[in-house]
């Protein structure tokens, strides 16, 4: 047996990495637009938290004006309860104004007391 040589070495064909195929630019396209989904919905979604952070915000400011409100009223119906303005409407009702008085005032504290009960 010869074995021959040819003078010229057979050249090896090399792949050209280049080229994508047609599944793996498919693989690509597909993984881009996962990608660009998933950042749409990060960026939507940190909306809505900055949004709802917002409204509780306003919510809270709210509430703190109520409750300033409601501790003004409170003063203002302490002051119509008080024996001095039920004398003085009394007196301009035509009743007779007694000469002394006694007044129970339930603390906060009582009134959680009863309230548990």
């Amino acid at each position: 047996m010869v074995e021959r040589q040819s003078s010229a070495p057979m050249a090896r064909r090399r792949p050209n990495r280049k080229r994508m195929g047609a599944r793996q630019l498919a693989g690509a396209i597909i993984f881009g637009f996962c990608l660009l989904a998933f950042l749409f919905a990060q960026v939507g979604l940190y909306a809505k938290v900055s949004e709802n952070g917002y409204a509780r915000a306003d919510l809270v400011a709210k509430v703190a004006d109520l409750k300033a409100e409601n501790a003004l009223l409170q003063v203002k119906l302490e002051g119509l309860r008080s024996p001095e303005n039920l004398s003085k409407i009394a007196k301009l009702e035509g009743m007779v104004v007694a000469d002394s008085y006694e007044r129970v005032v339930l603390l906060p504290s009582v009134k959680m007391a009863k309230a548990d009960r």
